[in-house]
């Protein structure tokens, strides 16, 4: 596909989702992303990105939750403290009670 051609198909813009990261203590890999794959399979299945440093390479691999735990020592189904939620403009749109707003945050982050 040439770059100037746009992908024919339709798209809307969904709910972002969150990116857990590992960053190696000796340089490189600079990054590994891990994205939750839209599929529900069991055990969970990731897309993973791996950006080297060095060659500016980007290595893409797709694991279940055992096979990152194997090649990484990364338990991914455990949640870090504190980690990142995503709030999005609509909903501070749609709810403009703090209250409300806060309880929303607090649901995403699985604290009530």
């Amino acid at each position: 596909m040439e770059a100037n051609k746009t992908i024919p198909y339709a798209f809307k813009e969904g709910r972002g989702v969150r990116a857990r990261t590992l960053y190696d203590l000796n340089d490189e890999p600079i990054c590994v992303y891990f994205i939750k794959t839209g599929w529900q399979v069991s055990p969970a299945t990731y897309h993973v990105i791996i950006e080297w440093g060095d060659m500016e390479q980007t290595d893409y691999l797709y694991l279940d939750t055992n096979q990152i735990l194997e090649k990484f020592g990364f338990d991914i189904t455990t949640e870090e403290v504190p980690h990142s939620v995503l709030t999005y403009r609509q909903d501070i749109i749609d709810l403009p009670n703090d209250q409300q707003l806060g309880h929303l945050v607090r649901t995403q982050a699985n604290l009530v």
